[in-house]
């Protein structure tokens, strides 16, 4: 985009070209571009300065930005409270001065340059330290508001490449700083980035600066006799400060190396230590884990030991009692075999004894069938009366033998021996009574 100031004073701005970011002071629009040029209305223009997609105006009551403000190159502060980072219209500045007469305004890429009062401010992009705050990238990557840099005194121009700065002094001085690797600072070497402003030698007056993108041309005139050893003295004083600010660098730089290496070393130390930390965490999980792998199997061979133990004495006991019902059945088997004998046994003498009795009565019988059988009275056959009946309270008993007893029975009769073939029926049926009465008397008496 191109910005134009008329002569007069309070003529107002023209602009025209590319428009989106907001860069013709209208805000954030539709239209891509404007071809061709529009008023801006901005009292009091002293001059103008134009970047990529901002610009800048200085004016008799402050400086005024517009325009796209990553970065910080508005100066303004928080850009992101800007509606899409983009300002609605020229901004004023807050620089603390209050003579705006003599000013003069730069605008690089990203960043910005103000030189008013003597002094140079800068805000932006420092990526490669063209805000000339002697401070990197690392240390402030952008400046979201005007910053004073150190060391320029009575600056008067300043001009800014794509990430570069010039300024020019009142006594004609030339200073430069920010990206020089292609040698676009002048200043004989060739630096990534020179974060400080640094002295251009020149054997003159320096009037004007210009900057493109990647080089700076410089209006000189020339100075004789004096001024120009003047001029070389202090060429001279520039080159050994510089030189021993090179020096102080190169220290820095190594002292820097030194203790990003001593850094190194205790993250490596610190490593080596994690490690065998945790190696000998490691170790300490192993032993635990093989401690309650001894453990379990403690206590496994401890509980198997008490299982055969409790087993053994389960079996001992059993063994004791088998061995004691073995015992208990035997001692049962000996007294069922004794009271078995002695049931024998008493059968045994039941029978001897039956035998006995059936000897007894066999002699009995046999006695009976030799001798006279007493047979009661009323009992007797109708055979002829072969007998004598007796009173009730005495009777007589007459053995064929040939001798004679006496004896009491009730209303019994003798009867002779020789009487014994008519009455043998009669006697076999009171021999069964008697029998019957033994065998009552003795079924009682057990």
């Amino acid at each position: 985009h191109t910005v134009v100031h008329m002569s007069g004073t309070d003529d107002p701005l023209y602009l025209w070209g590319a428009s989106k970011a907001g860069q013709l002071g209208r805000g954030k629009t539709e239209e891509q571009f404007v071809s061709s040029p529009i008023a801006l209305d901005l009292p009091g223009v002293i001059t103008v300065a134009c970047g990529i997609h901002h610009s800048l105006a200085a004016t008799s009551r402050g400086v005024f930005a517009w325009g796209f403000g990553g970065s910080g190159r508005l100066g303004v502060g928080d850009f992101s409270k800007l509606p899409c980072g983009i300002s609605v219209g020229p901004m004023l500045l807050d620089l603390l001065v209050s003579d705006f007469s003599k000013c003069s305004v730069a605008c690089g890429n990203q960043h910005s340059l103000v030189a008013v009062g003597g002094q140079v401010f800068s805000f932006g992009c420092n990526s490669h330290g063209q805000l000339g705050l002697n401070k990197s990238a690392k240390t402030l990557p952008s400046m979201q508001s005007p910053a004073l840099i150190m060391g320029l005194e009575h600056a008067h121009v300043v001009s800014a490449g794509t990430n570069f700065s010039v300024c020019i002094t009142a006594d004609g001085r030339v200073f430069s700083w920010g990206w020089g690797e292609q040698g676009q600072l002048g200043t004989g070497e060739e630096s990534r980035a020179c974060i400080a402003p640094m002295l251009v030698g020149c054997g003159g007056h320096a009037e004007a600066v210009a900057c493109g993108s990647c080089h700076l041309s410089v209006l000189w005139r020339p100075a004789a006799g004096r001024a120009v050893a003047t001029l070389q003295r202090r060429y001279n004083d520039d080159r050994k400060q510089r030189a021993e600010m090179a020096a102080a660098a190169r220290e820095r730089a190594a002292m820097a190396a030194e203790d990003e290496a001593e850094q190194a070393r205790r993250l490596e130390l610190r490593k080596l230590a994690a490690e065998a930390w945790g190696r000998q965490q490691e170790e300490l999980r192993e032993t635990r884990a093989m401690q309650r792998e001894d453990d379990r199997g403690r206590a496994w061979s401890d509980w198997v030991t008490s299982m055969v133990q409790a087993a053994s004495r389960r079996f001992s006991r059993q063994q004791e009692e088998d061995a004691a019902r073995r015992a208990a059945e035997t001692a049962a088997a000996a007294e069922e075999e004794a009271a078995r004998q002695a049931a024998l046994r008493e059968a045994e003498k039941q029978e001897a004894a039956r035998r006995e009795r059936e000897e007894a009565e066999q002699r009995e019988r046999l006695a009976m069938e030799a001798e006279d059988i007493v047979i009661p009275v009323g009992e007797v056959s109708d055979d002829p009366p072969l007998f004598q009946e007796v009173e009730p309270h005495e009777a007589e008993f007459y053995s064929t033998a040939g001798g004679s007893e006496r004896s009491t029975m009730s209303r019994e009769a003798v009867v002779p021996r020789h009487q014994g073939p008519q009455n043998l029926k009669r006697r076999e049926e009171v021999w069964k009574q008697r029998r019957q009465q033994q065998s009552s008397q003795g079924d009682t008496d057990a």
